[in-house]
């Protein structure tokens, strides 16, 4: 809003438009082919590295400005210099996430770690699991490829056995 004020000041037109992928590939690289067509727009604000991935790809000179983005190196386009793209990171210590498990559910012996095939913190999940099942906690990793699977991984058999599930 702040940002919006100031080119306000300026008697520039600012214009943010809202996308949502809703966490499927296919429709963040459609987006982001249909925006990056749109020679209007002078700059991008993506959140998260799904969004972030797509419009690397086909966006190599107006700024992409990034946030929740856990692993920026890994998910922008090596072809390209990605001169045009910063960000915020929302990485956080594998140290400080197992800790935080431990404190919030200290008698869980098997814990669930849910994440999505198509996002980007496979290592940070790897992390994590090996803290803990050093720390003695049977670990079940948990993959759904789209957001309708959730209900029905909720309700199978394995979930059922675990004693609390972590979404990183």
């Amino acid at each position: 809003e702040e940002s919006v004020k100031v080119a306000s000041t300026q008697n520039t037109e600012v214009n943010i438009v809202y996308y949502n992928a809703e966490g499927i590939m296919i429709n963040a690289h459609a987006i982001a082919q249909e925006i990056a067509a749109d020679k209007k727009i002078t700059a991008f604000y993506t959140i998260g590295s799904l969004a972030t991935q797509a419009l690397s790809f086909v966006e190599q000179k107006r700024p992409i400005i990034f946030a929740a983005v856990s692993n920026p190196k890994k998910l922008l386009n090596p072809k390209e210099n990605n001169q045009n793209i910063c960000g915020i990171s929302d990485s956080v210590a594998t140290v400080d996430i197992v800790d935080f498990i431990k404190k919030t559910v200290p008698l869980a012996k098997k814990i669930g770690i849910l994440r999505s095939s198509q996002a980007f913190n496979e290592n940070e999940c790897a992390a994590i699991a090996i803290d803990l099942e050093k720390n003695g906690v049977v670990v079940e990793h948990l993959v759904i490829s789209q957001e309708s699977d959730i209900d029905s991984l909720l309700k199978s058999y394995k979930v059922s056995q675990l004693d609390a599930i972590f979404s990183p």
